[in-house]
């Protein structure tokens, strides 16, 4: 139970996000593309630790070459 609560804050604050104002377009797909992972992540019944690890890597992923600018 508390897998599903976590994941929907998540879920949650990815949305709050997405209306905010100013977002560039990479970003947006960056937050649309997490925002999947972590509903296919919730709706999963059984997970082994390596795909709950994947997923999250690749949600991390997308957002910080969304967000961290680099030179």
């Amino acid at each position: 139970m508390k897998k599903q609560r976590d994941l929907n804050v998540s879920i949650g604050l990815i949305q709050t996000l997405l209306t905010r104002d100013g977002l560039e377009p990479g970003q947006m797909n960056a937050l649309e593309n997490a925002l999947k992972t972590i509903k296919q992540l919730r709706r999963s019944s059984s997970l082994d630790k390596v795909s709950t690890y994947q997923a999250v890597r690749t949600i991390t992923e997308e957002l910080v070459k969304a967000f961290v600018k680099r030179y």
